[in-house]
């Protein structure tokens, strides 16, 4: 049978331009795209940005109220072949308006054990409108909680700087929405276990990532927050087995690296009873250890895939909050991340943000930084389950709670028909589940707080804006 010549070529020329496409990827990694649609028509060249409005109750500084119309107009032309204007002459064609009202603005400080806490919360709905037309094309609404922690010994600077870094994250992440950078894919963490070859994922994990792969970030982010309220398994007969929470675990308890050294090996064994663990332990370690009951406390495999699929899930959604520039949620997703299983890049990824955004407590080391940071509340717009599963990795905060930290609107909940949580007295913490061991929680050594800033590299602050107030995201 003889192939057409027409249809010869056309398979030629496809086969060609799909190794070309790989390539390409191959050399130059993935190719890049936005997130979502930009908010504006291919027609659309010029953009009027009008001064934002506020309504009487809310008492901001004009001079800081202008910053949104300001660093507005700069982001779009800085990141777009858009024109801006804040009142053109004349009408002008392929025009459109943007129409910005501030909903919340307020600024708290706390203390509580040598730490400072200044948070910067804002709300703003933007209207886009047509030239001639007060009826809006689309709205948008974004809400944003700027934490900056300063620690004992640390300048804390007046105001209007952290007010200023939080009215420009603000911003950048209303121009992602309405003109999206081009990305690379995202990062995904499926929840697998590299040194021993398999996966751990929850299947709701694996579903929600499915989701993200194919651009239904709605999903995703429904079924991570599903994973974040519940990642229990079904209940097996136990299992245990030496992983790499365990090591990083016990090197938090202090126990010498060179125990470390002999079980790391363990971590490409597959889970076994505990008899046998036992056995394959005390050989290993050349006998019963004063560490094997920090070691069997620490080894249970259904205790670790739940960690391993908790900070999977909030890595996830750190990954796509960072790619929309919503910097506020991925900080405190990828310090959860950290928290549930100490990874060296989630620690590394982490710490490149906070110097990006210029709000890195200023302590002697990277983990001493992200555990301080562990110890203020979350953020009111986080989506996440204020309950036992966190709360049995994490420090207690440092803080009084207020009712501003009451959970969001679109924190997962139950499913339906499931059992309401008894309440708990006020300011308790919640109890872990049973299924969790006793948690060693991240902890700020005691002399970090008596110490001053300067160990970790000056992080180079944005230019500020004009206006704004005198400098010292």
């Amino acid at each position: 049978m003889t192939i057409p010549r027409r249809l010869f070529h056309v398979l030629l020329a496809a086969a060609l331009a799909a190794a070309v496409t790989a390539g390409c990827t191959l050399l130059f990694g993935e190719p890049k795209k936005p997130l979502h649609e930009p908010a504006f028509s291919e027609e659309v060249d010029s953009v009027v940005v009008e001064p934002f409005a506020k309504p009487a109750s809310l008492a901001i500084n004009p001079v800081e109220l202008g910053l949104f119309q300001k660093l507005l107009r700069a982001e779009l032309e800085g990141r777009s072949k858009l024109r801006t204007y804040d009142n053109p002459p004349t009408r002008l064609p392929n025009t459109v308006r943007l129409r910005g009202t501030l909903t919340e603005y307020a600024v708290a400080e706390r203390t509580g054990d040598g730490l400072f806490l200044r948070t910067v919360s804002l709300g703003v709905v933007l209207r886009l409108l047509p030239a001639a037309d007060e009826r809006p094309l689309r709205e948008f609404q974004r809400r944003y909680a700027y934490q900056r922690l300063y620690v004992s010994g640390q300048a804390v600077p007046a105001q209007p700087f952290d007010i200023e870094n939080a009215i420009r994250e603000l911003v950048q992440a209303l121009r992602e929405q309405l003109v999206p950078s081009p990305v690379a894919r995202l990062v995904l963490d499926d929840a697998e276990d590299g040194p021993a070859g398999r996966s751990l994922a929850h299947p709701i994990l694996l579903k929600a990532n499915r989701f993200a792969r194919q651009e239904d970030y709605t999903q995703a982010i429904a079924l991570w927050g599903v994973v974040l309220f519940d990642p229990t398994f079904a209940r097996q007969p136990p299992r245990y087995r030496i992983s790499r929470r365990t090591l990083e675990e016990l090197k938090v308890r202090e126990v010498p690296k060179g125990v470390l050294e002999q079980i790391e090996p363990m971590t490409r064994r597959t889970p076994l009873p505990l008899t046998e663990f036992q056995t394959v332990l005390r050989h290993v370690l050349g006998g019963i250890s004063q560490y094997e009951p920090r070691m069997l406390e620490l080894s249970d495999d259904q205790q670790d895939r739940i960690h391993r699929n908790l900070a999977a899930a909030h890595a996830n959604l750190a990954a796509l909050y960072a790619a929309e520039l919503r910097l506020d949620l991925a900080a405190f997703h990828y310090a959860r991340a950290y928290a549930h299983y100490r990874e060296p890049r989630v620690l590394e990824t982490w710490s490149l943000l906070q110097r990006k955004r210029n709000a890195m407590p200023q302590t002697a080391s990277v983990e001493e930084a992200l555990a301080a940071y562990l110890r203020i509340p979350a953020p009111a717009t986080a989506r996440w389950n204020p309950g036992a599963f966190d709360a049995a990795v994490l420090p207690p905060v440092a803080f009084p709670a207020t009712a501003a930290e009451a959970p969001s609107p679109d924190t997962p909940r139950a499913p339906a028909g499931a059992e309401p949580a008894a309440a708990e007295p006020a300011g308790a913490q919640p109890a872990a589940p049973a299924l969790l061991p006793t948690v060693q929680p991240v902890t700020l050594p005691p002399a970090a707080a008596e110490r001053s800033g300067g160990a970790l590299p000056a992080i180079e602050a944005p230019e500020p804006a004009g206006g704004a107030g005198a400098r010292a995201r």
